[in-house]
């Protein structure tokens, strides 16, 4: 809907039907085009809320569905009712289910969009997603049906926020047909109105406790399970990339693009410090120790000296081997100059780039294991880059820098590196 208050909706010709009655709940079947509730300009006092009380006079709203959405709503006979069913909504008791065709073909069988919302006040009604300001939201989808144009995705929302169906399926690549809001023109122009429909509800009803589900059960099956098996799902997923991660041996290469440049952080070896080996410290101490009682059992004082600089030294070339590994290199890349910062200390390197005597050199073993050794000359001189990396690790270092487009030379001869 437009964003001005003078925007006249059409009317709508389509009359809401009644799913469900009690003496303390309907549940309504809103036609697209339809207002919940009265519009802010006179000539849109039309709307759900404004029909059923023609009829039944204390029929009060509870949660509302954007104009351009056909599907189920719940609506209050009485205080009582009004009272709890809003408990329900704000607790998340009750189970929503959409269904919804989009754009493109779906690869995914399943899965969770997680993205923050807040409004787009200068475009409001529209909504935006932002990591800084925005409200949490999150909403399962399962594909139910795809071919090479479109996909009808089965969408259950978690959090109830305004336009979150919509913001999701466009943030993975998959608008609703129909959507004047977030859909290119080949997706808007593919339906004459918003293909989301809300299908299907599950709720303890607010006054009897007794368990409902309004909706066609062939087109809407029960929620509770498919969305608890997904959520263990993710929730195993994330255990195994957490597992992944701390078992990860070598350094990750990270780019980050900025306004003036290209940031490259080379990270260090996550597995290279006394906390993460000390197991093996203490097997090998442990084999000296036994080593050292069974000499001193046998009175041979003279092999502890030997024993005492043979742990002395592979301390040292342990701290030594750690300290390598450690190092974090940042690389910064702009259009005029490269900036390299290595190391504890904070070694820096700023050269102007680009120069008649810069470039990228590496060096390619023969070894298909061995790794790249990815050197930035200026001058004459060379820095090392990633000196800790293993062969992926080092082939995307040489990718990202590709991506710079800076000037690369290959070559495999050691003795190329003399430059």
């Amino acid at each position: 809907m437009p964003n001005s208050i003078e925007f006249i909706v059409p009317p709508c010709d389509e009359t809401p039907s009644i799913v469900y009655q009690d003496d303390d709940l309907l549940g309504v079947s809103k036609p697209a085009g339809l207002l919940s509730v009265p519009g802010r300009h006179p000539a849109n006092r039309d709307s759900l809320i404004g029909r059923l009380q023609q009829q039944q006079p204390e029929a009060r709203i509870v949660h509302r569905l954007d104009m351009a959405t056909s599907g189920l709503m719940l609506i209050a006979l009485n205080k009582n009712s009004h009272r709890r069913l809003s408990q329900l909504f704000e607790r998340r008791e009750i189970t929503k289910q959409y269904h919804a065709v989009v754009s493109g073909c779906v690869e995914a069988s399943q899965g969770l969009v997680d993205l923050p919302l807040a409004c787009d006040w200068p475009r409001r009604p529209r909504q935006h997603i932002n990591f800084d300001h925005g409200k949490a939201a999150q909403t399962f989808y399962k594909c139910l049906r795809r071919s090479d144009t479109q996909s009808t995705l089965l969408l259950s929302p978690i959090t109830g926020r305004s336009h979150q169906l919509r913001v999701h399926c466009a943030s993975i690549g998959h608008p609703i047909l129909g959507c004047e809001f977030y859909a290119d023109e080949p997706a808007r122009q593919a339906s004459p109105r918003l293909l989301l429909h809300a299908s299907a509800l599950r709720l303890q009803h607010p006054i009897t406790g007794t368990l409902c589900h309004l909706g066609n059960e062939h087109l809407s099956p029960p929620l509770t399970t498919d969305i608890c098996r997904l959520a263990a799902s993710c929730t195993r997923l994330e255990k195994e990339k957490e597992k992944e991660k701390e078992q990860e041996d070598w350094a990750v290469v990270e780019t980050k693009t900025r306004q003036s440049g290209t940031q490259i952080v080379l990270q260090p070896n996550r597995s290279a410090s006394w906390q993460s080996n000390r197991r093996i410290l203490c097997t090998i101490a442990g084999f000296n120790l036994v080593f050292a009682s069974g000499f001193l059992s046998i009175s041979a004082w003279m092999i502890l000296p030997f024993i005492g600089l043979e742990l002395l030294l592979l301390w040292a070339l342990l701290r030594r081997v750690f300290e390598k590994l450690q190092i974090q290199q940042v690389i910064y890349v702009d259009g005029e100059s490269v900036h390299i910062e290595s190391g504890y200390v904070r070694a820096e390197k700023y050269w102007q780039w680009p120069h008649r005597e810069s470039g990228i050199l590496v060096l390619e073993h023969n070894h298909p294991w061995a790794p790249l050794e990815i050197s930035v000359c200026y001058g004459g001189k060379a820095v090392r880059l990633g000196a800790f990396l293993n062969r992926d690790d080092s082939l995307l270092l040489l990718a990202a820098l590709k991506n710079l487009g800076l000037g690369i030379q290959q070559h495999s001869r050691p003795d190329t590196l003399a430059v």
